[in-house]
């Protein structure tokens, strides 16, 4: 017969729940107070606010409904007199945002049932706000737009047509005022800012003036374009007439847009640096390595405008600029330290089968534990490898020395490993923090497990590769792939 096993019953869920519920009840009587302190200060809007905050914790607390019942004519009287002054300021967004916080109150005063008097109608209210804060914005924007404060002018028909959408005539003085904006740019020699200006105007103005605006832009691009083209700045030339073929589809643009891309193409060479120093990989040259290594860096990081090439020949054949990466490895050092060997000790606890007494005097089989010194032997070993070198980027037109750099890195491995561990004149093994055999520290633990392996001179030398190969890269990036610096121009010929 099985005896019937009986669980015990688990509170834990109730403490979650006792926490919830005296959370709940804390805010509830802070919400009350602070619906209380303010009716007596005078403030019955913050007050409703406060007794709304309690039936939303509890719809039904009675103190909270009669709280807010309280509050509630009061409350819209201060609201509404809020707005009502805010508007004989004319002060109208202010007054419109007073009007739409007295339409939450009255919702919420009727979703609880305590609206119990009279209101004006606030919907109405809002509308006439939203019209005569419009009608304020817009004539705003257009004394900014008489005095040719164009951005000003802008902003204040942007914000009338927040209020009302397609107030008024806003959506055509916009584009009216960027296409302005855009002709005084032109007069100042702000020819970039211009054709963005006549862009912003292009999507507010009819289609006639949008199509002015578009084909003036274009202009732009393609007279920016021409200056820098001249001036070898190809880049930014290809730049502007590729802007200027996506407003315009002429074929002269095209034909402009494949000269300057063309120009603007860099040639790089990476060459096998020098090496005198001995240092080697197994099965390539360290001077291949290192320009292999820099070159797939270059192909990943590099614009569409550089152009790796291999052969000096296709050097000297560039259109536009063309560079080469070259230098020399100056040092090569292997230094090799150890193995040193020491023999150490530590206290090991170990278990064995013995005979215990109990207090009736028989004797029964027990485990004992005991202690011993543990003799293990410790090696240490290093190996470091030391590659420097320089770095050079020359100019493949003229031979000039652009920039220099010089590179040392080293790398280092070493180890250091416990074996051998004898307790009680017998070696043991040990495999984690407590063996078959022995417990003893866990630093001597780790020291067991360490590995007993010296990284290789060649495989140190292959980790400083990548190292060399990207200061490599970075030299031929930061130069030979930037575009050629030079300013917008703040005078064009007419176009």
């Amino acid at each position: 017969m099985h005896a019937r096993r009986t669980s015990r019953p688990t509170y834990a869920f109730l403490i979650p729940l006792t926490l919830s519920i005296l959370i709940a009840g804390c805010a509830l009587t802070r919400h009350l107070k602070d619906g209380a302190r303010s009716l007596e200060q005078g403030d019955p809007y913050e007050a409703a606010l406060s007794f709304l905050e309690v039936l939303a914790l509890n719809g039904e607390h009675k103190k909270g409904l009669e709280g807010l019942a309280s509050a509630a004519e009061p409350a819209y009287k201060q609201k509404l007199s809020e707005a009502e002054s805010s508007e004989q300021e004319k002060e109208f967004e202010r007054a419109l945002g007073s009007y739409r916080e007295l339409r939450e109150l009255l919702s919420n005063l009727k979703r609880f049932n305590v609206l119990s008097f009279e209101t004006v109608d606030v919907g109405e209210r809002i509308a006439l706000m939203r019209d005569a804060a419009a009608l304020q914005h817009y004539n705003s924007a257009e004394s900014a737009f008489s005095r040719k404060e164009w951005s000003k002018a802008i902003g204040r028909y942007e914000r009338a047509l927040s209020q009302r959408s397609g107030f008024k005539d806003s959506e055509a003085k916009i584009g009216a005022a960027y296409y302005l904006w855009a002709q005084a740019d032109e007069g100042e020699g702000s020819y970039r800012d211009a054709a963005d200006h006549y862009l912003n105007a292009v999507e507010r103005l009819d289609s006639k003036g949008a199509a002015a605006a578009t084909k003036r832009a274009a202009e732009i691009y393609e007279a920016l374009g021409n200056h820098f083209l001249t001036h070898d700045a190809c880049r930014k030339a290809a730049a502007d007439f590729d802007r200027a073929l996506a407003l315009s589809d002429s074929p002269e643009l095209a034909s402009k847009l494949g000269e300057a891309e063309a120009c603007a193409v860099t040639l790089l060479k990476v060459e096998s640096l020098g090496n005198d120093t001995g240092g080697s990989l197994p099965g390539m040259a360290l001077e291949h390595a290192v320009a292999d290594a820099a070159s797939e860096l270059i192909r990943e990081q590099s614009s569409k405008y550089l152009r790796l090439v291999r052969s000096y020949p296709e050097l000297d054949e560039a259109q536009g600029r063309a560079y080469l990466v070259t230098g020399r490895f100056t040092t090569y050092l292997v230094e090799e330290d150890g193995p040193y060997i020491e023999h150490e000790s530590t206290e090991g606890v170990y278990s064995y089968d013995c005979t215990k007494t109990r207090d009736d005097g028989s004797s029964y089989r027990s485990t004992c534990r005991g202690e011993a010194d543990v003799h293990y032997k410790v090696t240490r070993a290093s190996v470091s490898v030391r590659l420097s070198g320089s770095l050079v980027l020359v100019d493949a037109r003229t031979d000039e020395e652009i920039e220099f750099e010089r590179f040392d890195f080293v790398a280092r491995d070493e180890i250091e490993f416990a074996s051998e561990f004898v307790m009680n004149g017998r070696e043991i093994r040990i495999e984690g923090r407590n063996s078959d055999e022995a417990s003893i520290a866990q630093r001597v633990v780790n020291l067991a497990t360490s590995s007993s392996s010296l990284s290789s001179v060649e495989s140190l030398l292959e980790r400083l590769v990548p190292k060399v190969a990207a200061e490599a890269s970075s030299l031929g990036l930061e130069v030979a792939d930037q575009p050629v610096l030079l300013d917008d121009p703040d005078a064009l010929p007419s176009f």
